[in-house]
C-alpha cells in the first residue's frame, strides 16, 4: 500500500452508534488521500463488527484486549499510522469537508501543525457555540480535536497513559514549541453530549495539572507567571466543579457561554458548513443524552 498523505487516528470505546457518521464525514473530505486508524479500547458494543462491515481498504482496525484508556489507545494509533501528517478524529465527532484541504495548505507552507475552532453540537444537532484557541500569551493552547500535524513530531511527543485529559501534553508541547497555522474557522464538529460531564471535566483538569508539571520539569514549558496562573486556574476548576456534578447540564452551558463570549457566537459557520450539519442530522439522527 502506498503511503497516504493523511492518517486519521481514532481511539474508541463503546461508541458504535457514531461509527457510520464518523466514517461518512471522512468520506466527504475534498481530499481523499487518507487512511483511518481505529484503535478499539476493548469495546463491548459491537464496534468490531460495524467496522468490519465497512468495506474500505483505507481502514486499519486494531483491538486492545483489555480496556487501557484513551492515552494508551492513542499511542497505539500513532504506531500504526502511515501518513505524512496525522489528523485527530474522535469517533463521536466529525470533520467538515475542507479540513484536509486546509491541512494540506499548512503542510505546503511549511507549518508543523494546523489547528482550528470547533463547532459544538448536541445530540439533536443544535449548535451550542464554538471553542477557540489561544495563540497569544503564554502558554499557548488550542482544542486537541482540531489538531493536524507532522507525524514525526506528534509521535515524538506521544500521550501519557491517563484515562482522562491525556491530550494536554500534546497540545501544550505542540503549541509552545512548534510552528502552527491557527485557522479562525471551525473545521471540526465536537459532539458535546457524547462525552462532556462535570465529573470527567474535573478529572481532565486534574490530569492537565499533572502534565503541566511534567512539561515544566522536562523543559517543554518555560517557568513563567502565565504557566503557573494556568495551573492554578485548573486547580480552582477542580474545586469549583464539585458542586456542578449535582446538575451536569450546568457545566455544558457555562462552558459554551464562556467560549462564545471570547470568540463570538455568530457568523462562523459558512453556508456550506451549515448545510453539511443539516444533511448529517438527516442521515444520522442521534438522540440527545450523555453516553
Amino acid at each position: 500500500m502506498s503511503r497516504p498523505e493523511f492518517s486519521f487516528i481514532t481511539p474508541t470505546y463503546n461508541c458504535s452508534r457514531f461509527i457510520r457518521r464518523c466514517y461518512w464525514s471522512l468520506c466527504q473530505q475534498t481530499l481523499q488521500d487518507w487512511e483511518w486508524i481505529v484503535v478499539d479500547d476493548a469495546s463491548t458494543d459491537g464496534t468490531a463488527q460495524l467496522i468490519h462491515e465497512i468495506s474500505d481498504s483505507r481502514i486499519t482496525y486494531y483491538r486492545l484486549e483489555k480496556n487501557r484508556g484513551a492515552g494508551v489507545a492513542r499511542v497505539r494509533a500513532l504506531r500504526l499510522a502511515h501518513g505524512s501528517w496525522l489528523v485527530i478524529q474522535d469517533m463521536d465527532d466529525c470533520s467538515f469537508p475542507t479540513r484536509l484541504q486546509q491541512a494540506r495548505v499548512a503542510r505546503e507552507q511549511g507549518f508543523d501543525f494546523m489547528c482550528s475552532y470547533l463547532a459544538l453540537i448536541d445530540g439533536a444537532y443544535s449548535l451550542h457555540g464554538f471553542r477557540g484557541w489561544h495563540e497569544t500569551g503564554y502558554p499557548r493552547s488550542f482544542p486537541h480535536g482540531s489538531l493536524c500535524g507532522r507525524t514525526d513530531i506528534i509521535r515524538s511527543i506521544g500521550y501519557p497513559t491517563y484515562r482522562r485529559g491525556e491530550d494536554q501534553t500534546m497540545v501544550l508541547h505542540m503549541a509552545n514549541n512548534f510552528n502552527g497555522l491557527y485557522v479562525p474557522e471551525p473545521l471540526y464538529v465536537y459532539h458535546e453530549d457524547a462525552n462532556i460531564t462535570a465529573n470527567r471535566a474535573m478529572m481532565g483538569h486534574y490530569c492537565t495539572v499533572l502534565q503541566m508539571l511534567s512539561l515544566l520539569r522536562e523543559g517543554s514549558l518555560k517557568p513563567s507567571v502565565g504557566a503557573y496562573r494556568v495551573m492554578v486556574a485548573h486547580v480552582m476548576k477542580v474545586i469549583c466543579l464539585a458542586p456542578v456534578c449535582l446538575w451536569p447540564p450546568l457545566y455544558q452551558r457555562t462552558l459554551c457561554w464562556r467560549e462564545n463570549l471570547r470568540i463570538g457566537n455568530h457568523g462562523l459557520l459558512s453556508e456550506d458548513q451549515a448545510a453539511f450539519l443539516l444533511r448529517m442530522s438527516a442521515l444520522f439522527p442521534i438522540a440527545s443524552g450523555v453516553s
